[in-house]
């Protein structure tokens, strides 16, 4: 659901530069208010601020604190909406219409607690409800500014990045690009993967029913990890670090 578009946008930004860091703080500032950041394809559109890094259309540091002012700001404004309507939220028409939205992140709110901010700007179908959630539950207000500042800290670099090693791919042999890129991703997801089944099988005391799905995880980690640290295109896989390390540390 969007009435975003993609492509005109990112090629809006890289024509008109000077606009660029006020659209990545305003992409940021919808995607974290409430409702609205559903119609805001947030990931797809800072994805695509990184790949204007990557090629040197933009700085990656202004970008990235113009997306991490962008996202406490937003996060804040759906806090205090919380906060001063409390109850009334729920019997709002796209609420009755859709249920769901504030149930589940009434259960993810209650199992993760504060936790549960920082955990929501990674977690797609919570993620525009749960500073609003929050709000609702009386949460203190300077409990919730520290965890919504400090994951903003971290959300707003890992949310650009992708980007950045994406438009830093272009310079390298197209014939390796996507084989690497390939093997990038898949190691992230496994990576993510890995951790989320070790946490909640852990927290279950479930850690011995899961020992085959461990054992495959770790494996494809390790086989895409040996392919890009010893397999036949490692110097396209090392010049590509390097323009990413040199693209992030550029002024």
């Amino acid at each position: 659901m969007s009435f975003f578009n993609f492509d005109f946008l990112t090629q809006w930004i890289s024509q008109n530069p000077d606009w660029a860091l006020t659209i990545v703080f305003s992409i940021a500032f919808i995607e974290s208010l409430a409702v609205l950041g559903l119609l805001m394809p947030g990931w797809l559109l800072l994805v695509g601020v990184g790949v204007l890094i990557g090629t040197g259309s933009i700085n990656f540091y202004f970008a990235s604190l113009s997306c991490f002012i962008g996202a406490i700001l937003g996060e804040y404004v759906s806090f205090l909406i919380g906060q001063h309507y409390r109850d009334q939220v729920r019997h709002w028409k796209i609420f009755k219409r859709h249920p769901d939205w504030l149930s589940n992140t009434d259960i993810f709110f209650e199992k993760y607690g504060v936790a549960s901010i920082a955990l929501g700007r990674f977690v797609g179908p919570v993620r525009a409800f749960v500073p609003l959630i929050a709000g609702m539950s009386s949460m203190p207000i300077l409990r919730f500014q520290l965890t919504n500042v400090l994951s903003a800290a971290a959300w707003a670099p890992l949310y650009l990045m992708p980007g950045v090693l994406l438009g830093a791919s272009v310079q390298i042999d197209e014939t390796y690009r996507w084989l690497i890129l390939v093997n990038i991703v898949v190691m992230v997801i496994t990576a993510w993967m890995l951790i989320t089944v070790v946490i909640k099988k852990t927290r279950d005391q479930q850690i011995k029913n899961a020992v085959v799905k461990l054992f495959i995880l770790i494996f494809v980690l390790i086989t895409s990890l040996i392919y890009l640290l010893n397999g036949p295109h490692f110097l396209e896989f090392k010049q590509l670090l390097t323009l990413f390390w040199k693209i992030i540390n550029s002024h």
